[in-house]
C-alpha cells in the first residue's frame, strides 16, 4: 500500500481529462432530454440551440422556424434549462469531493486502519462530536461510507457499491446507497428503507434529513413511477390524479415539503405538503 494518498496511481490520473460521469439517475435523464432535444431540432435548418434557453417567453412568441411551433421552442427552452440544472447540482455535489488540505491525515488514517486503498472521497463534513464522516471510493470502484476510522461497507448485511446525499443525523449517517442489486434506496443508521406504506422501492433522489431528523425526498415505486415521500408516508395523488414524475424536490425551514410533481394527464404543477396540507399552484 503507498505511503500516504498523495501517492496513490489514481490521484495522478486526476490530471487527465475525463468523460464526465454522472450517478445513474442523472445519466438516463440527461439521455432522455439528449433525445428529445434531437426530435426538436431536426425540425428546423439551426442545429444548436442553447441561447434558446435564455430568451423570455415573449421572445419566444416572435420567433418564426420553419416548421417549428411556438409549443416546441419551449419545450426545447424547458430541457436546455433543466440540463443547466442537472449539471449544476452534480457540480455542487462534486464540490463536495475531497479537497487536499486538514482532512488528508484522517483519510490517510482511516486508509492505514482498515486496509484498504482509498482513491478519493466526498460528503466530507464534521459531525457534532468533531469526528469527519462521509463517503470514500475504494480501488475496486465502490462508494462506501465511514465514520471517523471506520469503514461502512455494509448496511443490514448488504454491500453497498455507491453512495450520494450522505450527510449526519445527530449521531448516524443517512443518505441513499446503490445496493448489488441496482436499486438505491434511503437509508438511516444502520436501516435500509426498502418499502415505504408497503410499497418496493427501485430507485431515491433528493435524500435529505428535515428539521426534527424526518427523512424526505423522492422515490421510484416498483411501476417506475418517481413519487415524493416524507419519513413513512407517500405522496402518491394530487386532486385524484396520480403522480407519475418528480423533480426540484425539497423541505422548506418550517419541514414543509415541496417541489414540482407530473401528474397523469402529464400536468405538472407545484407542491407543498407538510404530511397532511397539501397545497398546490
Amino acid at each position: 500500500m503507498p505511503e500516504t494518498f498523495e501517492s496513490h496511481p489514481a490521484n495522478e490520473a486526476e490530471k487527465e481529462p475525463e468523460k464526465k460521469q454522472y450517478p445513474p439517475l442523472i445519466e438516463k435523464r440527461l439521455q432522455e432530454i439528449k433525445d428529445e432535444v434531437s426530435s426538436i431540432l431536426k425540425k428546423f435548418k439551426q442545429t444548436t440551440g442553447f441561447e434558446l434557453a435564455e430568451l423570455p417567453d415573449e421572445e419566444l412568441d416572435r420567433l418564426s422556424l420553419e416548421s417549428v411551433s411556438i409549443e416546441d421552442l419551449r419545450r426545447l427552452k424547458e430541457l436546455l434549462l433543466e440540463i443547466k440544472e442537472l449539471e449544476e447540482r452534480e457540480y455542487q455535489e462534486k464540490e463536495q469531493q475531497l479537497e487536499r488540505g486538514s482532512v488528508i491525515d484522517q483519510i490517510e488514517k482511516l486508509e492505514k486502519i482498515s486496509g484498504k486503498r482509498i482513491i478519493n472521497a466526498r460528503y466530507i463534513h464534521s459531525r457534532p462530536d468533531g469526528t469527519l464522516a462521509g463517503s470514500v471510493l475504494l480501488e475496486n470502484n465502490r462508494w462506501v461510507l465511514f465514520i471517523g476510522n471506520k469503514l461502512i461497507e455494509e448496511i443490514s448485511g448488504k454491500r453497498i457499491i455507491n453512495a450520494w446525499d450522505i450527510h449526519s443525523q445527530d449521531d448516524t449517517l443517512a443518505g441513499r446507497v446503490q445496493l448489488e442489486d441496482d436499486r438505491c434506496v434511503p437509508f438511516i443508521g444502520n436501516e435500509l428503507i426498502e418499502k415505504i406504506s408497503g410499497k418496493r422501492i427501485k430507485d431515491a433522489d433528493s435524500i435529505h434529513s428535515q428539521p426534527g431528523g424526518t427523512l424526505a425526498g423522492m422515490v421510484m415505486l416498483e411501476n417506475d413511477r418517481w413519487v415524493p415521500f416524507i419519513g413513512n408516508k407517500l405522496l402518491e395523488e394530487i386532486s385524484g390524479k396520480r403522480i407519475i414524475n418528480a423533480e426540484d424536490i425539497h423541505s422548506q425551514p418550517d419541514g414543509t415539503l415541496s417541489g414540482r410533481v407530473q401528474l397523469e394527464d402529464d400536468r405538472w404543477v407545484n407542491f407543498f405538503w407538510d404530511w397532511e396540507r397539501l397545497k398546490i399552484r
